[in-house]
């Protein structure tokens, strides 16, 4: 468990993991655009998709902070369970499996929610702004 001056505090993590949210979100709606103007992208092993790789790495260390410090225990199963299912549907998205999309959506959608949500709890927590 985290140090306790540590808990209850809105974390950096959470702002990591929304950060690498957006951006993720940004990569996956300008994918089809890129691929239709620059058919060299559309190599899987490109740089273009190994920032999947990178935004699941990031959200795996913002996961990872939240699991030690977040103050409502159903982020800290949720966090991790959104980012399996993220990284599940990345893997799916890999081999050519239908529904991947939407598998990946979902586990980014329980990402976001655990992240908002942490934050949320401790803008409103009387514990942090007491000692903010």
């Amino acid at each position: 468990m985290a140090h306790p001056s540590l808990l209850h505090q809105p974390s950096r993590y959470d702002w990591m993991g929304l950060t690498a949210g957006f951006l993720c979100a940004i990569h996956c709606a300008a994918t089809p655009f890129v691929a239709a103007l620059v058919p060299v992208l559309t190599d899987a092993g490109g740089w273009w998709g190994m920032l999947d790789v990178l935004f699941l790495v990031v959200s795996l260390i913002a996961v990872w902070g939240v699991i030690r410090s977040a103050p409502l225990s159903w982020v800290r199963w949720a966090a991790p369970l959104g980012w399996v299912v993220l990284a599940l549907g990345l893997a799916a998205e890999r081999y050519g499996i239908a529904g991947s999309d939407l598998v990946m959506y979902l586990g980014g959608a329980g990402l976001l929610v655990a992240h908002l949500a942490n934050i949320r709890h401790c803008r409103r927590c009387p514990y942090c702004v007491g000692n903010a």
